[in-house]
């Protein structure tokens, strides 16, 4: 998500630590900071309302998440 939303290439995971790591331009690190923030939100419903990332002034783009309530499993999200 991060590579292809963010046209982030530097992403490194290490699972032992569980982190990740991402090199690149001040705006590249702020929307992978609000990407990474909005995956681990749960969609349970406390999160209504607009999820959207607006990056700096420059650039048009928007990014919007959107979460799925009634699919309980990720096989599930996919046939939609």
């Amino acid at each position: 998500m991060l590579r292809g939303t963010g046209d982030i290439q530097q992403v490194s995971l290490d699972d032992v630590k569980r982190t990740v790591t991402v090199e690149g331009a001040a705006g590249q690190i702020a929307m992978a900071a609000w990407l990474v923030r909005q995956m681990d939100l749960s969609p349970n419903g406390e999160f209504s309302g607009l999820h959207e990332y607006r990056p700096p002034a420059g650039n048009d783009g928007v990014v919007r998440m959107f979460y799925l309530t009634h699919a309980s499993t990720a096989r599930q999200c996919r046939r939609s």
